[in-house]
C-alpha cells in the first residue's frame, strides 16, 4: 500500500448482490481508462461493496454502448456517469440506458472521500484494477485535501455511485451557481 493511501479500510470479499446497487462510470480514453463499477452500499453495516465491470482503454462511443449492453444487462439499471463527456452520456441515454450525470459541487471530492472513509470497502476478488487503485490512490497534498490524479478512475466511479445512494452529510460542500 502506498504511503498516505486515502482508503485504508478495505478487504477482498464477495459482492453482496442482495442489496440494491448502482453503476458508476468514469470516462476515459487514453491514457486514462473508462471505468465502470457496480456499487452496493449497506448503510446499516457501513460497508461499500464494489466490483469492476469495465476497465478499458480507447473505447469508441459505440464500443462503450455495446460493452454496457453486455456488462449490465438490464438497461433500466442506473448508471451515474462523470460529467466531462456530455455527448457520450447523451448517446448512451439515446441507446436506452438509464444514465444520469454525477453531481459535482465545490468541495464534493473531499467531502465524498471523507464520508467513504467512514465505511469499509469490500472489493470483489476479480476486481484487480480497483485493488491496484486502492493500494496506490494517495494524497498529492494532504493538508489541502488534494488527491493525486492517478489511480482514481474506478474510485471516482465508485464515488459517483456511492453519492447517488447516500445523502451528503454537507461537510464543506458548496452549491455552484
Amino acid at each position: 500500500m502506498s504511503e498516505g493511501a486515502i482508503y485504508t479500510d478495505w478487504i477482498e470479499g464477495k459482492f453482496d448482490k442482495y442489496i440494491p446497487s448502482v453503476y458508476g462510470m468514469d470516462y476515459g480514453y487514453f491514457p486514462d481508462p473508462l471505468a465502470l463499477v457496480e456499487v452496493a452500499v449497506n448503510k446499516k453495516l457501513m460497508k461499500i461493496f464494489v466490483r469492476e465491470i469495465i476497465y478499458s482503454l480507447k473505447l469508441s462511443e459505440g464500443e462503450i454502448i455495446s460493452s454496457l449492453g453486455k456488462a449490465i444487462g438490464n438497461k433500466k439499471n442506473l448508471i451515474v456517469a462523470d460529467t466531462n463527456e456530455p455527448r457520450t452520456t447523451a448517446a448512451i441515454r439515446k441507446a436506452g440506458f438509464n444514465i444520469v450525470s454525477a453531481k459535482k459541487e465545490k468541495g464534493s471530492v473531499k467531502a465524498d472521500i471523507i464520508e467513504i472513509q467512514d465505511y469499509q470497502i469490500i472489493v470483489d476478488p476479480k476486481s484487480e484494477n480497483i485493488k491496484k487503485e486502492l493500494r496506490n490512490y494517495a494524497w498529492n497534498n494532504k493538508k489541502a485535501s488534494i488527491p493525486i490524479g492517478e489511480y482514481n478512475h474506478s474510485l471516482d466511479a465508485m464515488r459517483y455511485a456511492f453519492r447517488k445512494q447516500v445523502k451528503l452529510k454537507r461537510r464543506g460542500v458548496k452549491r455552484r451557481n
